[in-house]
């Protein structure tokens, strides 16, 4: 019934433990379905976000690129193409800033060069800045192959010896005759700037007034990459709308490109509740934090279950111990009772078990309470200045009786009037459980070793046995609680796993330390080392 039973309590241990993982990886997989969400939301709304902050930017772009296309087409190109005429002469640009015309004066900055091409002879005369071969032969076969049109103007635009040259002419007349002049690409950025900043590029009925030029970036580049015209500023995060330069009226040369953006520190001006922040990393952060506790958890669960393992063999084994001492004492006393002995020999030989066994029994249950105390830190010592030599001869002498064989052997360089602050119960438990250890683990009949040394101001007590010894990586997990050797698990030899324990915490609170070492001639040697509280003669 004990098997079928046991395997029960085990099999409702497994699905418990089972249930707990399982609710465990449940809530895991629950907060990165979160996580997912949360993502996602917020992604969206970022997107969002950033469409709204793009339709402003396009707006910005489109409104730069009327502004621009009328400033200069209309107040720049138009008047300087309407005062050319077929039978005057070509006009200089550095004469046409003083004219009385306030238009033709302000447009004079704009223009290079004029020039004008025969239509009889196809001789291209110019003034003003003179023009380099290259650019003369361009401009003289492309002027050629014009046919005529109804714009009032319109524009050419090429790169000859990495100069952009953008030229304006009147449309071809029947006659043939074109003229025109070539545009001072240096004075183009005072016109933009002027025609962007006459009014915010982002009406204030949309802002508020609140977002102004200054939180706005408009640049205009060329076909290769030059920078026209750069104004405002823009961060890391900005996001760019690019168009091209174009308009029902031309006004720059073709393939140009407008890139605009706004400051993103107006964000929350133009977005209610600004560009919200990705939170993927926090995300990540929490559901790897999450994964760290489960982990945790698990692991302390599985910690547990091997925790209720050893206090249930703790348990088992600790009643085997119990066990065979009361045996003992029930066998010989019913012996005494029912007056089966034959003489006093048997008798006195029978009361001698019986307080063997009594010590042993007492002294187990003093292990189990000191054990049980130090779990609840619950130990008090009284401590107090005491000869330690006399104390060893002592508590080895109350210990010789219950051995079975083998000899109890003890040597010193310490006189008896060498002190050591101790609690006398406390020493006591100490000793005799190493003692109890060396006879338990040692061969039948083999001698146990005690010695006691004065060295570096501390008095040392080892004890000493011949047995296996213990494994040097064993040899930390010993003081362990429950702990015991491997070898020993499956071995015959008793034991509760909680006598080193008791050492090593005892020996602690008395300041003193506790740890096993090799015996050169095989077996192990437990030593406690306390401070020494004299300094008496050794």
């Amino acid at each position: 019934m004990l098997r079928p039973m046991s395997q029960s309590l085990r099999q409702r241990e497994r699905s418990r433990s089972a249930l707990i993982v399982g609710l465990l990886g449940g809530s895991l997989l629950l907060v990165a379905l979160l996580t997912f969400q949360t993502h996602y939301a917020v992604t969206a709304h970022r997107r969002m976000a950033e469409e709204v902050l793009r339709d402003y930017a396009s707006l910005v772009a489109d409104e730069f690129i009327r502004r621009g296309s009328v400033e200069i087409g209309y107040y720049g190109f138009y008047p300087l193409i309407t005062i050319l005429s077929g039978d005057a002469e070509l006009p200089d640009p550095e004469t046409l800033i003083e004219s009385d015309d306030e238009r033709v004066a302000r447009a004079a900055g704009l223009a290079r060069s004029f020039f004008r091409r025969d239509p009889v002879t196809g001789d291209l005369s110019t003034t003003g800045d003179a023009l380099s071969i290259a650019q003369l032969a361009w401009l003289s076969e492309t002027l050629s192959s014009l046919e005529p049109n109804e714009n009032p103007y319109a524009q050419l635009y090429t790169r000859i010896d990495g100069e952009h040259i953008n030229v304006v002419y009147s449309a071809p007349t029947v006659a043939g005759l074109i003229q025109g002049f070539v545009v001072d690409n240096a004075a183009l950025p005072e016109w933009l700037e002027t025609a962007a900043n006459r009014q915010p590029l982002l009406p204030p009925s949309l802002t508020h007034g609140e977002v102004g030029n200054e939180h706005i970036f408009v640049e205009l580049t060329t076909p290769h990459g030059d920078v026209l015209f750069r104004q405002g500023r823009y961060g890391a995060s900005s996001l760019f709308v690019e168009k091209p330069f174009s308009t029902d009226r031309p006004a720059l040369y073709g393939g140009l490109n407008v890139r605009a953006t706004i400051d993103p520190a107006v964000t929350g001006q133009l977005v209610i509740g600004g560009l919200p922040r990705s939170r993927l990393p926090v995300l990540l952060a929490l559901w790897t934090l999450a994964a760290v506790l489960i982990v945790v958890a698990i692991l302390l669960l599985r910690r547990e279950r091997a925790l209720g393992r050893l206090r249930a063999d703790f348990v088992s084994r600790v009643s085997h111990e119990l066990r065979t001492p009361l045996t003992q004492i029930r066998m010989f006393a019913e012996t005494l009772l029912l007056g089966r002995v034959r003489n006093e020999d048997e008798t006195r030989r029978s009361l001698e078990v019986i307080d063997k066994e009594a010590r042993r029994l007492t002294h187990l249950v003093e292990n189990i309470l000191q054990f049980s105390r130090g779990e609840r830190g619950a130990v008090k010592l009284e401590l107090t200045l005491q000869p330690i030599y006399p104390l060893v001869r002592e508590l080895a002498k109350d210990f010789r009786p219950l051995m079975k064989t083998g000899r109890l052997v003890i040597s010193s360089d310490v006189s008896d009037e060498v002190r050591v602050s101790l609690d006398p119960e406390a020493f006591q438990q100490m000793f005799v459980n190493l003692l109890d250890n060396a006879v338990k683990y040692g061969p039948e009949g083999e001698d146990v070793d005690v010695s006691l040394n004065s060295a570096n101001g501390q008095v040392v007590l080892s004890v000493g046995d011949r047995g296996p010894g213990i494994p040097a990586p064993e040899r930390d997990r010993i003081w362990e609680p429950y702990y015991r050797a491997r070898r020993e698990r499956d071995s015959a030899i008793a034991g509760t796993g909680i006598g080193l324990a008791v050492v090593r915490e005892l020996a602690r609170l008395h300041g003193a330390s506790a740890d096993v070492e090799e015996r050169p001639e095989g077996g192990a040697r437990f030593v406690i080392r306390f401070p020494r509280a004299d300094t008496g003669a050794a």
